[in-house]
């Protein structure tokens, strides 16, 4: 939640990567799920992008989202 108030105060600042060891069990669950199976990387599984922390917020909160936007979006930056 600090990560998400931070970008809204300061929307241009240059996003960070943060790791999973400050999250709940279930949010540290999503984010292995996307970081292994829907949006897979090459190298660190414990390190999220602000992308990442928007996905699971919106998880959390049921927030529709546009799936085949953001997986196709991701494999078009490998």
């Amino acid at each position: 939640m600090q990560f998400y108030k931070n970008c809204l105060k300061n929307p241009f600042s240059k996003v960070r990567n943060f790791f999973v060891r400050g999250l709940k069990l279930d949010e540290r669950l999503i984010a292995f799920i996307m970081s292994w199976i829907i949006t897979p990387r090459g190298s660190n599984h414990s390190t999220l992008s602000g992308e990442d922390f928007f996905l699971i917020y919106c998880i959390m909160n049921k927030v529709k989202i546009n799936w085949i936007h953001i997986i196709k979006d991701h494999i078009q930056r490998l």
